[in-house]
């Protein structure tokens, strides 16, 4: 599949691409076991566990990348490491769910549940990283290195606002339950003022992303700033 996707990529199957699938078997099943805290609305517990994540993350990215001078290979590996000690912290923090028995009828509920939503995942993913296998087929790696340093500026805003909502969905879901119509309308109050503020975010983001990205980056990618 790899080479069917970027039929011009150099880099073969191994190690690049089984360290990232590596890596995202890890950080799904640490999703799994965020979900479980994020409905119980356990935010601090959350809190804590995303800030030992960045800290872990920045720690071993700067000793592979920049120690090892392993330059991507090292970003990868950091990604897996980094995911593989996380998946365990994640674990720990509801071990208390985990019960070593087997029920038929639940197997069957997950399968019902779950299958249908698999096409809609996968057309999910396609639509978010089509782009980069459009521009591997036309465009050279530089102009992909810089449309990915710009993405990853804009990916901010997007897990900000993601952030939010997995947070509040639960409290939503809670109040629905009992009554739809009251959910809905304290929602609305919370939602429009959380559309002004994210909003002002985005326009300070827009006014001031081309200094940031002048701080933080060489010459050569400043003109990410525009594609933001």
């Amino acid at each position: 599949l790899v080479h069917l996707i970027f039929p011009r990529s150099q880099i073969a199957y191994f190690p690049y691409f089984f360290i990232s699938l590596v890596t995202i078997f890890f950080s799904q099943l640490s999703q799994v076991a965020q979900l479980l805290l994020v409905v119980q609305e356990k935010g601090g517990i959350i809190l804590y566990r995303s800030i030992i994540a960045t800290i872990l993350g920045v720690a071993l990215g700067i000793y592979f990348v920049v120690y090892l001078k392993m330059a991507a290979l090292g970003s990868l590996l950091a990604g897996a490491v980094g995911g593989f000690f996380m998946l365990l912290l994640n674990l720990w923090l509801v071990k208390d769910f985990f019960i070593l028995a087997w029920r038929k009828v639940y197997f069957i509920q997950s399968l019902k549940y779950g299958l249908p939503i698999v096409p809609h995942a996968m057309g999910g993913f396609l639509f978010m990283y089509s782009d980069r296998v459009v521009m591997e087929k036309f465009l050279p790696l530089s102009a992909i290195g810089i449309y990915s340093i710009a993405d990853r500026f804009s990916m901010l805003l997007k897990n900000l606002v993601n952030s939010i909502n997995n947070a509040l969905s639960p409290n939503f879901t809670k109040i629905a339950v009992d009554n739809e119509d009251k959910a809905v309308q304290i929602w609305k109050k919370l939602i429009t003022k959380w559309a002004v503020l994210i909003s002002l975010v985005y326009l300070a983001l827009a006014l001031f992303l081309e200094e940031v990205i002048i701080i933080l980056l060489p010459a050569k990618y400043h003109t990410a700033y525009l594609i933001v």
